[in-house]
């Protein structure tokens, strides 16, 4: 048969671009509450505009496939049939791995695989055992219509035909020429077409809307590409600021003058609990009917705290550099294990140890999971623990799919605080609310029969953890600042917003218990914090101080291609690749109508896209501290 390798090649192709269409088809299946606000045909354009990374990928595994039966072909003179057939399953469950992955991962993270998956092997165990125990019947409905898919794809791929043995020498080298053909093919698919460059995950973007550009962008492809190119990311905005909106932001900061406390005599030592993934539109003082954290609620009611805290990511590395570093995230990105971490940043655990503070930081999954427990020391903190210190000690409750539950982190950090000099400025990332297993013995308060009751039984008992730890660390340790907060929400839902609502207060000596009536942005807590400790803030923080008067709060949050800003309780939604804008009044924590944006919104708008622009560039030029200090800018306070 002519060009039987090249025809074997395409049908390779073709069954592998079938298996990971269908995957991201079952993503958006999966998810399609999160895209409700899509009608039905944009989410089909979507996934057929995003044909092009389908196409790319398949044509990548496609490829390696045929490499390796090209080679048994040649060594071991076996037809390409075979090989190329178990190649190409191989490459099948690859993919269908990935697709289920990224369709898991997308609950927790709210995007696309990504640079996670360099790290993967740190929380592959944590990852299986979350998907086995908490996605058991996905799990099993995804693996056995995947696994239809292969077989039918495989019945396709068996051929019948023989090869023509070669007349003469030169036919003998056919192959290699069909080779080539197949080489070319490839290269034009993964490249997508004759362009310079190779697509980019980012390039999903140019479809003009932030959720089509979810559905558009296959998350086994991001995954794919990520974990083969460096660890550099590209900003999502890549113009500098104009003269315009450098205006725009002199003038929002323009009567930013915040006073900080007097300094008192004796240092307050100081706790910073990152509350893994607790979502405040669960929490009753956030308007859900249920009281599901009574400890919390009772104590936000004493503290310093704000109307609605909004979280800058959607990773606990994103929770940490925007509350200690006072900082906007790479959009859509992480500062860790990328090539951002290795610039200069001031951060609250760096001034706290110039003043002679010592530290520690603690987790209950592994240190390396996604870089936490390294990107900890990054920001400032000198010792760091994970779960591989835990391991071994007396433990009250069994492990679940990530690591130690939270009564066992705090014995571990009490245990180690115990040693450290005062002054001490401790980090918490919790951990029994990463997954929706209840402990053993644990009667779970709103049950377990669904995955809501789960999270809320959860809630409940991190809540009661949290109550215990507080009042053991009062009851030991002289006066303590607590700066209590979520590092992410949890529970995704189709409303963006509500994805980044948090719960927040700051208790302790001297702290006035009083709430802000407006949003305001993780970015604002280190300010706060140094405002009452008596210290100033380094040049770099971009938030502005809970303790200050007369000044107008922004809030602010980036969601698949959309930068989300609220002043007062308007938000506005503003494309980043368009002028596309809507914009509601915020009742309730819930947005009202969403309508277009209408002239008086515009300038909201342009306050976003200006703020946002100049934080962008100077992160990614590293030049994050000159925040304050440029001349376009108000000075740092002395």
């Amino acid at each position: 048969m002519k060009l039987l390798h090249l025809r074997l090649f395409l049908h390779a192709l073709l069954f592998l671009l079938a298996v990971t269409f269908l995957g991201k088809t079952a993503f958006a299946l999966y998810h399609r509450e999160l895209f409700s606000n899509l009608s039905l045909p944009q989410q089909v354009h979507a996934l057929l505009w995003g044909l092009r990374f389908d196409l790319a990928l398949a044509a990548a595994c496609a490829l390696l496939a045929f490499l390796a039966a090209h080679l048994v072909f040649r060594l071991a003179r076996q037809p390409l049939q075979r090989p190329l057939r178990w190649f190409t399953l191989i490459a099948a469950l690859f993919l269908i791995g990935l697709h289920g992955g990224d369709t898991l991962y997308y609950s927790e993270a709210g995007r696309h695989l990504g640079y996670e998956l360099k790290e993967g092997m740190n929380s592959a165990g944590e990852l299986a055992r979350m998907a086995l125990f908490s996605y058991t019947v996905t799990l099993i409905a995804y693996l056995g219509a995947m696994a239809f898919a292969v077989y039918a794809g495989l019945r396709l791929l068996t051929s019948d035909a023989t090869p023509v043995r070669p007349a003469r020498w030169w036919q003998h080298l056919a192959p290699e020429g069909q080779l080539f053909a197949v080489l070319l093919l490839a290269a034009l698919a993964v490249r997508g077409g004759w362009q310079a460059v190779p697509m980019e995950p980012l390039h999903a973007q140019q479809i003009g809307n932030g959720q089509q550009a979810t559905l558009a962008l296959n998350g086994a492809y991001n995954a794919l590409f990520s974990s083969v190119t460096p660890y550099a990311i590209r900003p999502v905005i890549t113009a500098a600021p104009t003269p315009e909106q450098l205006a725009i932001v002199r003038a929002m900061y323009a009567d930013y003058h915040p006073q900080p406390l007097p300094k008192p005599e004796a240092p307050n030592n100081v706790v910073i609990m990152f509350l893994e993934s607790w979502s405040a539109a669960w929490m009753a003082p956030y308007g859900h009917d249920q009281v599901t954290t009574p400890f919390f609620d009772e104590l936000r009611s004493q503290s310093l705290t704000t109307h609605g805290m909004l979280a800058g990511g959607h990773r606990t590395t994103e929770g940490m550099f925007a509350t200690l570093c006072s900082a906007q995230n790479p959009l859509g990105q992480t500062v860790a294990q990328s090539q951002l971490q290795n610039y200069s940043y001031r951060c609250l655990p760096h001034i706290l140890r110039d003043e002679g503070y010592s530290s520690a930081f603690f987790q209950g999954s592994r240190k390396n999971t996604s870089g936490t427990g390294a990107f900890a020391q990054l920001l400032g903190f000198s010792e760091s623990y994970g779960w591989e210190d835990l391991r071994g000690r007396p433990l009250r409750h069994p492990e679940n799919s990530w690591g130690m539950h939270d009564p066992d982190i705090y014995d571990f950090a009490l245990e180690k605080m115990r040693a450290l000099p005062q002054p001490f400025l401790i980090g918490i990332n919790t951990n029994t609310t990463h997954d929706s297993q209840i402990p053993a013995g644990v009667t779970p308060a709103f049950g377990s029969d669904t995955a809501i009751n789960r999270y809320l039984s959860n809630l409940r008992f991190a809540d009661a953890a949290l109550r215990d730890f507080h009042q053991a660390v009062n009851a030991e340790f002289g006066p303590t600042l607590f700066v209590i907060l979520a590092d992410h929400a949890g529970l995704p839902s189709p409303r963006a917003f509500t994805n980044h609502l948090i719960p927040f207060a700051i208790h302790g000596p001297g702290v006035p218990p009083r709430a802000s009536p407006y949003y305001h942005s993780q970015r604002d807590i280190a300010p706060t914090a140094l405002d009452l400790l008596g210290l100033p803030a380094a040049p770099g923080h971009t938030g502005m101080s809970l303790l200050s008067e007369g000044v107008t709060s922004y809030a602010d949050y980036y969601e698949s291609g959309t930068v989300g800003w609220i002043e007062g309780n308007r938000l506005v939604s503003r494309d980043i690749s368009s002028t596309a804008c809507t914009a509601c009044t915020l009742a309730n924590h819930v947005c009202q109508a969403p309508t277009p944006c209408t002239a008086g919104d515009m300038p909201q708008s342009d306050r976003a896209i200006a703020i946002t622009t100049l934080m962008q560039s100077l992160l990614f030029d590293g030049k994050l501290g000159e925040f304050r200090h440029r001349s376009h800018l108000v000075e740092s306070r002395p």
